[in-house]
């Protein structure tokens, strides 16, 4: 079995003191993108696009809004660049942003993992030391 490691971070999984597995970076990494669209602000200034009592003008509102409130935002679509398709004989580790990415778009990938963020640590040379995977195969 070929293990892709398209995380970017030395993973290395290990279990009562045994490695059982350690992945370098390939070299590629995959990586989630998102579009955006701006909604409105979370000011309480803010009613039906009149934002004059924070930006002095009917219709025009500062951002960032001088009260010191987000944006907010709608996320529009989501996508993944750098994970390939299936290879048989290949397991890809991905970021768990990637892993979740996956799920969103409602696709299984038995073929992917990433390293659990509630069992990994990143040691002083910033290797991701993990004792459990997720996998892609199902979804939430």
């Amino acid at each position: 079995m070929k293990v892709l490691n398209l995380t970017g971070r030395e993973i290395r999984v290990v279990v009562d003191g045994k490695v059982l597995l350690q992945a370098r970076p390939s070299g590629q990494t995959a990586q989630v993108w998102r579009s955006w669209e701006k909604v409105a602000p979370f000011c309480p200034h803010y009613e039906d696009g009149d934002c004059s009592a924070v930006a002095g003008v009917i219709g025009e509102c500062k951002d960032p809004c001088p009260y010191g409130m987000g944006v907010r935002v709608k996320c529009l679509s989501v996508g993944i660049e750098g994970l390939t398709e299936p290879c048989d004989g290949t397991v890809y580790l991905v970021s768990p942003s990637v892993l979740t990415a996956l799920r969103q778009l409602g696709l299984r990938r038995p073929d992917v993992y990433c390293p659990d963020p509630a069992t990994t640590v990143e040691s002083t040379e910033g290797v991701f030391i993990v004792r459990e995977l997720l996998s892609g195969a199902g979804l939430p």
